[in-house]
Formats: C-alpha cells, sequence, structure tokens
C-alpha cells in the first residue's frame, strides 16, 4: 500500500509540473506588450519589452504609433486616447478599438487584416480584410468607415453584433455571407458579392451612393449579391451589368420585403443593372430605374406589387404569380421560353410608356372578369403568346404575331397579324376589334363571339377577316370590317336582336366539297347561288334574315340562320365549384341544365399537348356532378375541361378551369364559381 501510495504521488508531482510548464509557455506564447511612447511600431523603444511585437502577442496601444511599413500581433487592443495609423497590422486575434483607427488620407493609408472578432468604441477608419478560419464578429457603437473592406475567408460568415453603422465603404463579400438581427444602415456605400442574410431585420439606405450589387468579381461563384430576410427602407441603388459569366447584380431570395427605394445606381455607369427574384417578393415601396435600366427577372416565384414600378423590363421564368395594386410603367413584361406560365392574380395596367408584352410561346392565365389593358399610345404590342383570358377586359393597340387568347372581353384588340381566338369571345359595350393600320390580319374565331361594341377595318388603312366556327351575337353599334366567314362543321346562328347595323361583307361557306352547290333560304333555291361560298356582299340587312342551307351533290349542309331572335341554349354547364380536399386530392362539382354524363379532362402545369389525364363520372345521366383528382402533385397547377353527352348525344364542353393542387389558403380556387350567363361554355360537338 505504502509503495502504491509513493507511486501516484510521484504521477501527481509530473502531472503538475506538466500543467505549470503549459501554463508559463502558453504565458510566454501571448506575451503581453504594451507601448510606452509616441512611435513607429517597428521602434524597439516604442516598446514595453523593448521587442517588436510578433503574431503572438497580446498588444495594447496607449500612444500614438506611426505603423509606416507593417507589423502584426495576436490580440490588439487601442486604448480611449490613444491611435494607430499610416500603415498595415496584421491581427491574428481579435481587435478592441477605444480610441483612433485613421490614416486613410496618409500616404500608406491604413490596412488591418483580421482573423477575430470586431469591437469598435471609437474611431474606426481602415481598409479591413476579414480572414478568420470561423465567424467573425463586428461590434461597434459609432460609425465604422471601413473604405474598402474585404471577408477573404468564403466559409465563415460576417456577423454584426447590435445596431450598426457603415459609412463610406465598399464592402466585398465574395462568396461568403453577411448576417446580422438589428438595423444595418449603409451611408455611401457598397455591398458586393455573396449572402446579407438579416434575419427579417432592416437594411436602411442612408443618403445618395448605397449600393448592392455586383462589379466584375470574376474570380467566384455565384456572380450576384443574394439577399435574405430583412426589409429593405431607404435608398439602395442596384448595379452590375451582367457582362462577365452572365452574372446578375442582386438576386432576392426568401422572405424580402421592399419597403423604400430601389433604383439602378448613378455611380457605375455604361451598364444596366439585373435583378433575379429567387424566391416570393413583396414591393411595398418604389422600384424605379434611372440611367441606363433596371431590369428584373422573376425565378419561379411570387412578385407582390403593392407600391410603384417603373422599370424597363420584368420577365419570368417557370411558374410564377404576378399581382399590382396600382398600375405599372414597364417597356417590356414578357416570358423565357414556352414553358413560362404566368398567373395573374389581379388588374395589370400599363402606363406611362410603350410595353412590349411578348412571352416567347409561353402561357398568361387572367382572373376572371378583371383587367388586363394598356393606357399609353399605338406602339404597346401582344405577341408570341397564349392568353387564357377568363372573360377578363382586354385593350391591346397591337396585337401581333402568335397570338392565340381564350374567352377575352374585348376593350380594344388591333390585329396586325393572322391570330385566334378561342372559347367565347365577347367585344364589350363601347369596345373595339379593328384591324392595324396597313394591316390586313386573319382572325380565326374558333367558338362563339358577341359584339355589344364595333368591329371594323383600321380608320384609314387595313382590313381584318374574320373566320367563325361558332355562333355569333351582333348587339352592338356596328359590324363592318372587310370580310367575315362562317367556316362551323354544325348549325350556325347569326342573331341580331336590335337590327344593329352590319356593312361589312359576309361568307357563307358549305364547308362539304363536291361537284355542284345550290344554296338555299327558307327552302327556296336562291337565283345563281351555285358555288361553294354564297356572299352578301354588302353586309346584312333584315330582308337577309331566314335559315340557309347549301345542298352539296344531294347533300345538305349544316344550317345558318340569321334572324332577330336570341337562340336558347338548352345544355350548359353551370355552378362549377373547386376544392382541395388534401394535399392530393381536388374534388370538382358542377351541373348541367340537361341530364348527362361525361368526363374531365385535365393536364399537369402545361396544355401544350391537350389534356392527357382524364377522369370519367360514375353512373347514368344527372343534373349534379362530381369527381375526385387523385394522386396529384402537392403545389402544381393543374388545368382542366369538363365534357359532357346528353341522352341524344349532343355534347357540351366548358371552359378551361385551373387550380393548384393541395393549396387551401388559395381562395381563388375554393367555394362555389358559377359561371356567369354571358359566358356560356362552349358548344363543341362539331369537334366530334
Amino acid at each position: 500500500m505504502f509503495e502504491l501510495t509513493k507511486f501516484n504521488g510521484e504521477i501527481m508531482k509530473k502531472l503538475l509540473t506538466i500543467i505549470l510548464v503549459l501554463f508559463v509557455l502558453i504565458t510566454l506564447s501571448h506575451a503581453q506588450v504594451t507601448t510606452v511612447q509616441n512611435g513607429k511600431w517597428y521602434y524597439t523603444s516604442t516598446w514595453s519589452t523593448g521587442v517588436v511585437p510578433d503574431s503572438t502577442d497580446n498588444v495594447i496601444i496607449k500612444h500614438d504609433i506611426n505603423i509606416d511599413c507593417g507589423g502584426m500581433c495576436n490580440n490588439l487592443t487601442i486604448d480611449a486616447g490613444a491611435r494607430i495609423h499610416n500603415g498595415t497590422v496584421t491581427v491574428y486575434g481579435a481587435l478592441n478599438n477605444n480610441g483612433t483607427i485613421n490614416g486613410v488620407s496618409e500616404w500608406n493609408g491604413m490596412k488591418l487584416w483580421l482573423k477575430g472578432d470586431l469591437t469598435n468604441y471609437g474611431l474606426y477608419n481602415a481598409t479591413t480584410y476579414f480572414t478568420g478560419v470561423a465567424d467573425q464578429t463586428i461590434k461597434s457603437s459609432d460609425t465604422l468607415f471601413m473604405d474598402y473592406t474585404h471577408d477573404q475567408n468564403l466559409n465563415s460568415k460576417i456577423i454584426l453584433d447590435g445596431k450598426i453603422i457603415i459609412k463610406n465603404t465598399n464592402f466585398f463579400l465574395h462568396e461568403s455571407e453577411l448576417e446580422f438581427s438589428d438595423t444595418l444602415k449603409i451611408i455611401n456605400s457598397t455591398l458586393d458579392g455573396g449572402i446579407i442574410d438579416g434575419n427579417n431585420s432592416v437594411l436602411l439606405g442612408l443618403g445618395y451612393g448605397n449600393e448592392i450589387g455586383w462589379d466584375a468579381a470574376g474570380s467566384f461563384d455565384p456572380a450576384y449579391t443574394e439577399l435574405r430576410n430583412l426589409k429593405l427602407e431607404g435608398i439602395h441603388y442596384i448595379y452590375g451589368n451582367g457582362e462577365v459569366k452572365n452574372a446578375w447584380a442582386l438576386g432576392i431570395g426568401e422572405n424580402v420585403i421592399n419597403n423604400g427605394t430601389i433604383t439602378n445606381s448613378y455611380q457605375h455607369t455604361g451598364g444596366y443593372a439585373k435583378v433575379h427574384i429567387l424566391k416570393d417578393f413583396i414591393n411595398n415601396g418604389i422600384i424605379q430605374e434611372v440611367q441606363d435600366g433596371l431590369y428584373l427577372n422573376v425565378d419561379n416565384s411570387n412578385f407582390t406589387n403593392n407600391g410603384s414600378l417603373n422599370i424597363i423590363s420584368i420577365m419570368f421564368n417557370g411558374n410564377c404569380e404576378f399581382s399590382s395594386v396600382d398600375s405599372v410603367a414597364l417597356g417590356a413584361f414578357g416570358a423565357v421560353d414556352s414553358n413560362t406560365i404566368v398567373t395573374i392574380t389581379s388588374d395589370v395596367i400599363f402606363k406611362d410608356r410603350t410595353v412590349d408584352v411578348n412571352f416567347n410561346g409561353g402561357k398568361l392565365i387572367l382572373p376572371s372578369n378583371r383587367l388586363f389593358y394598356t393606357t399609353y399610345n399605338w406602339y404597346n404590342q401582344l405577341r408570341n403568346i397564349y392568353v387564357e383570358a377568363n372573360n377578363s377586359e382586354i385593350a391591346f393597340a397591337h396585337v401581333a404575331e402568335n397570338t392565340v387568347i381564350n374567352n377575352p372581353n374585348i376593350r380594344y384588340l388591333a390585329f396586325a397579324y393572322d391570330s385566334r381566338l378561342l372559347g367565347e369571345i365577347k367585344v364589350g359595350e363601347n369596345g373595339t376589334f379593328p384591324a392595324y393600320a396597313s394591316s390586313y390580319p386573319r382572325v380565326t374565331i374558333e367558338g362563339n363571339i358577341t359584339n355589344y361594341g364595333t368591329i371594323r377595318n383600321h380608320s384609314s388603312s387595313g382590313s381584318l377577316y374574320l373566320d367563325i366556327t361558332g355562333n355569333i351575337l351582333h348587339d352592338g353599334n356596328s359590324w363592318e370590317n372587310l370580310e367575315t366567314k362562317l367556316i362551323g362543321t354544325k348549325d350556325q346562328n347569326i342573331s341580331i336582336p336590335n337590327d344593329s347595323s352590319w356593312t361589312g361583307k359576309v361568307i357563307f361557306d358549305a364547308m362539304l366539297t363536291g361537284t355542284s352547290y345550290q344554296w338555299k333560304k327558307d327552302g327556296v333555291d336562291i337565283s345563281s347561288a351555285t358555288s361553294k361560298e354564297y356572299i352578301l356582299s354588302n353586309g346584312i340587312q333584315q330582308t337577309h334574315y331566314g335559315e340557309y342551307q347549301c345542298v352539296v351533290d344531294g347533300n345538305n349542309s349544316r344550317k345558318i340562320i340569321i334572324g332577330n331572335a336570341i337562340p336558347s341554349t338548352t345544355f350548359k354547364i353551370t355552378d362549377v365549384v373547386i376544392t382541395n380536399l388534401n394535399a392530393t386530392q381536388t374534388k370538382v362539382e358542377w351541373k348541367t341544365t340537361k341530364p348527362a354524363s361525361g368526363f374531365i379532362f385535365y393536364a399537369r402545369e402545361d396544355t401544350s399537348s391537350g389534356f392527357p389525364m382524364e377522369a370519367m363520372e360514375s353512373g347514368g345521366n344527372v343534373t349534379e356532378h362530381s369527381i375526385i383528382l387523385d394522386s396529384l402533385s402537392t403545389d402544381s397547377i393543374y388545368y382542366f375541361i369538363i365534357d359532357q353527352n346528353d341522352a341524344d348525344w349532343n355534347i357540351v364542353r366548358s371552359r378551361t378551369y385551373s387550380f393548384v393542387a393541395g393549396d387551401v389558403k388559395d381562395t381563388s380556387f375554393v367555394g362555389t364559381f358559377t359561371k356567369l350567363t354571358n359566358t356560356p361554355d362552349e358548344d363543341v360537338s362539331h369537334y366530334y
């Protein structure tokens, strides 16, 4: 026992000796060095040890120290009343400033290479390089003048502790992150590259020259500055022209709200600024360009404009949503490609400048019975687009190439190219449907058209040609375009209930091919009407009212009936209700005016290839209908049409409806939706 105790005692002595040696080594490795007089850093007489500090020394500055060339230390403290200036210091630990760091105006300037945290309670004016291998914190009770500041460690964060004011600073983050949890005020300062994460705090730009963007830092990716989790207040200038590596100026990430002003930079001339919205974004303030222009891209995100928007361009990419509580001033409103689908959830009114709406084959979905129109001049364009209008009122002075519009309410559409209108087309009261100047478009109407306004040629040059497959209701001011041709494969009705003026040429096409033709009116042969087409050269007068049919090689064509009675629609789809039951199931309910059965044909995200999926009703012919769509992809947009067959095999098809699977918060797709009587569902029996 004695030997064991003695042995343990020896071990304890050795351990104590080792601990003591380590303590001495640690103490010696970080010796405390203090200035004893004013002087230069590299003078031995400046220091309490008589030796110039190195990277292992903790240094306290109590005097005025001219760095002159360079110096280094572990931790650096500047006492109140003390100063360092004119040179470069590498700090391997933390920097605590209670005095003055200032030498920007001197020939060497003032540069700090800092691996640890920065705490400032004095005057700070120095170029700073943050080089730590871990996160570094900045805490300051006063404004930081940091001139050119770089975060050199791409895997760490700069964390701001409390309210921070940065003035006259070019802050280059490269690929790293700047994070803060309180107000960050920037005054005549630049934030460049990397990620700025505000943790739901405020980024406040004060005065002139507060810039956020990307400035040809081609050595890193991604080549833009990204904002996350913050509110923008004050004024922020965006710069970055995208000429290197297809870079943009700014990416707006999750949870960003603009309550101030966003504009492009005065200081960086010769290019444009581009902002990409990467997550849902709300503008409550002002977004307005100056100088060379501000471009906005919305990438698979939603953009809500509650403020003022006046920029060169908004381009959409992917599945996006846009709304605006006020008019917008835009030079372009478009889509990147044909895969883009943009859903509008408000009125959209373009004002104050010429807008080019070019969707490059993409789709625009308007809300039901709202407004989508321009107010400025004759050069606004609508082109390369499929518009699901949903009876919204549309006005564009120039409808150009590759345009298809489904279920529009026409306020003013001047067609310059051949186009298609689908579904239920209405020219509103005081609405105008003309040709564009010096244009001779042929517009095909695949459905029914109701005119409460004016259909005409251009007022001085250009003529409008119409090909119509469905019924016509003309109760407007006039119908006087150059040519209207009826090309339906089923009976067609021309109803003129108030005998409104129709002076444009009307052509009836037999739609049958043969060797002999004889047109009849009310069963009586029309003299000399022995061609495939029968022409009313001067339009329709009351003397033309009646029933027309062509006998082609002994076979009767479909009937064309002209009169002042409005044909009754006896077979309709009404009262459509869309309800999301859960994340993957949606219930569709509707009624028909006659007992019927049929299908829902539907598509996910894109209907360019039609509606490839189907769901069939169970049971026989009924007037109240319900189908549950299963196995849906949550958050995807689905489009569908309803096909109905009555006992006599008459067929009626609904317009296109849409919903977001699993979106129980979107009230636009939940609850009762009643079809309006002025937008009946399309009779598509002639398609079969």
